[in-house]
């Protein structure tokens, strides 16, 4: 056996995708439901930089919080997205892990009824992943994905087709400069996770 110098985290992680690997590959055929514990990873870069204080992190996101002269909520509102439009990023280095419901899109209405949860009932149905982003922070964020492109029941003459509904959350980014201490800096920014999916016509744009 080769010794490894692994996190308990990250052997956590290596355990679930051993345990949860072929389950997950499935889940179009049956619904996975894995453990947000199982699949949290510890990550950290071998550059010249340390990751912070997990306190001081908690401390700079909430400051973040507080420092907003309106609530998340309100950049729902079209007319606000270019206020926060420049500080919304993707690192390009999220993985997503299946948490909850199958990706299979129903056939029918008669698919649909038997749901019991919302996102199971909606016309357009959706499923729970877990984005994992070393850059961000929070590293872990739920986020819905669409299992259909057409909304079910609907003709898809019509022009209507699923879309993801977006909220916009208070994030930090971890750049590439690094700190008197050692760490890493971050800086304040927004993520757009999509909560959910609707039905929705073309847009004409």
């Amino acid at each position: 056996m080769v010794a490894l110098n692994v996190g308990y985290r990250q052997f956590v992680f290596l355990v679930a995708c051993s345990l949860f690997g072929p389950l997950i590959s499935k889940s179009r055929a049956k619904p996975v439901n894995v453990q947000i514990n199982d699949v949290l990873f510890d990550d950290t870069k071998s550059h010249d930089c340390s990751q912070p204080n997990p306190d001081d992190l908690k401390k700079q996101l909430a400051a973040h919080h507080v420092g907003q002269k309106l609530h998340p909520s309100y950049y729902l509102l079209p007319q606000l997205h270019p206020v926060i439009q420049s500080k919304l990023s993707r690192s390009g280095s999220a993985k997503e892990f299946t948490l909850y419901g199958s990706q299979e899109c129903p056939r029918s209405l008669h698919d649909i009824g038997a749901e019991k949860s919302v996102q199971g009932r909606s016309l357009c149905p959706w499923y729970n992943v877990l984005s994992h982003d070393p850059n961000r922070y929070p590293v872990d964020l739920v986020e819905a994905r669409c299992k259909c492109t057409s909304c079910v029941g609907v003709d898809s003459k019509s022009g209507a087709g699923c879309e993801p509904v977006y909220y916009n959350v208070p994030v930090l980014w971890r750049t590439n400069t690094c700190l008197k201490d050692g760490s890493y800096k971050y800086d304040k920014g927004w993520e757009k996770i999509a909560v959910g999916c609707t039905c929705a016509m073309a847009s004409s744009e």
